[in-house]
């Protein structure tokens, strides 16, 4: 499919506007200077300035209208109306079309943050219209949009709910920024199409970021003939954008880590370590030593493989140096975990091996800002499931800004299988590269021993 080229943007307030935003990065040395940004960034300009004349109007006509009234009473003329329309600004007829936007390549592209900059951009320019706008994660939205809709079936009066949930949603919101759209499973394919149109019919304005071109949405996917009008709605009513920079910004080059120290002592499970893990917070010279809480997403090793004696114990010891408070045993949701404070614990089994919807994740993701995951094995061919939810569960963290800290069978450019190399699974490997990275901890010596 031919990527819709973006035009020359209009011109928004320099200062506000998404290309504004990325030369500044650009000048500060966070990115390199690439031209596929640059089209991409003009593309969210022009829907930017669009938009603002959009809203600004439809925002402004009711109190407008209610001056024309009172100045001119109820029953001026049609004649009388005509020749003061134009203060109405009404948006010109000939504008660029402001239904949204579908950008979409490779991982570390930059889609993200050009879309967040240009949602900022248009809570700059609505001022106290703000709450007009939302920004979510795909995955998030979609838990969001079932649980709204098992609501509203227990009203056995209403039949048209996803046009229900729409009208509801355009009433509160008319910019609707959807991060990382994927669509694997049969339950979100068969609603895409109508619940779509029902929110562009009722005006909400989309942009979306997705590793996939429209036409490679659910491939492959059960009764995907049903699907199929969905990507037609997205190629006729959103400018497609494609950015596909060689840079993989979540990538650069790094620095071969320290070897962690030989131990000699017998190799235990990490479910055994993680039963026997101490009752009793870190002392106050260890946590001073492995760093605060928050600390520790700057100064610790956050991916520790493989497992063996030494790696276990720095990862339990590591959590140990979150826990202000004796750990607890508690269940968020489904999922079974070990608590203190901030820091959340729980195994792999426990997150991606046994059912696990977004839902979870978010549940995981709203209690805690530190998340520990021990027994990570290697993803091969027979455990796509199992990779399929963890890619759910790491994009649930990574937008939700939660620290990951890992002990795995592997790093994470080898956990997964080759032939699982398809754009959502690159995206795992990509973010895991940019979670997991920080400088080591300092060795342990015996003095900062916790007393088991």
């Amino acid at each position: 499919m031919a990527t819709k080229a973006a035009s020359t943007p209009r011109q928004p307030d320099n200062a506000r506007s998404v290309s504004a935003k990325l030369e500044a990065r650009i000048a500060q040395g966070e990115l390199k200077s690439d031209a596929r940004q640059r089209l991409a960034a003009a593309a969210l300009d022009n829907l930017a300035h669009a938009l603002k004349i959009k809203l600004n109007f439809r925002a402004n006509f009711r109190h407008r209208l209610l001056n024309a009234i009172m100045s001119y009473g109820v029953g001026y003329g049609a004649n009388h109306s005509a020749n003061h329309s134009a203060n109405y600004n009404a948006p010109p007829k000939n504008r660029t079309r402001s239904s949204g936007l579908y950008l979409y390549g490779g991982v570390g592209r930059g889609k993200t943050m050009l879309m967040d900059a240009f949602h900022q951009t248009v809570q700059e320019s609505l001022g106290t219209h703000q709450s007009l706008t939302s920004r979510r994660h795909f995955v998030e939205f979609m838990a969001d949009v079932h649980g709204t809709l098992a609501n509203y079936r227990r009203d056995a009066a209403e039949r048209r709910v996803l046009t229900r949930f729409a009208r509801e949603f355009a009433a509160r919101c008319r910019v609707l920024c959807l991060d990382e759209m994927i669509i694997d499973n049969v339950a979100d394919a068969m609603m895409m199409s109508s619940l779509f149109t029902s929110l562009l019919k009722h005006g909400v304005v989309v942009v979306v970021t997705s590793n996939f071109a429209p036409e490679e949405l659910y491939e492959n996917g059960l009764q995907r003939a049903r699907f199929l009008p969905f990507i037609k709605l997205l190629e006729a009513q959103l400018d497609v954008v494609k950015l596909d920079g060689a840079q993989d910004y979540r990538r650069p080059i790094e620095e071969s880590p320290e070897e962690l120290p030989e131990e000699s002592l017998e190799e235990s499970s990490s479910e055994t370590w993680a039963r026997g893990l101490s009752s009793k917070p870190a002392s106050a010279s260890a946590r001073q030593k492995l760093g605060s809480t928050r600390g520790l997403g700057l100064n610790s090793t956050r991916w520790l493989a493989p497992p063996n004696r030494a790696t276990r114990r720095q990862f339990f010891r590591t959590f140990r140096a979150c826990c202000l408070m004796s750990p607890q045993r508690v269940s968020v949701g489904k999922i079974k975990m070990q608590l203190s404070g901030p820091a959340g614990m729980a195994s792999f089994r426990q997150l991606c091996i046994r059912p696990r919807g977004a839902h979870d994740y978010l549940k995981l993701a709203s209690r805690f800002s530190e998340v520990f995951i021990y027994g990570i094995p290697l993803l091969g061919d027979e455990r796509i499931e199992w990779a399929l939810r963890f890619r759910n569960l790491i994009d649930v963290l990574y937008d939700k800004e939660v620290s990951l800290f890992a002990l795995a069978e592997a790093m994470p450019e080898h956990l997964i299988s080759a032939r699982h190399r398809d754009m959502s699974l690159e995206r795992l490997r990509s973010r895991l590269a940019q979670m997991s990275r920080a400088p080591r901890l300092p060795a342990y010596d015996e003095t900062d021993r916790v007393n088991a």
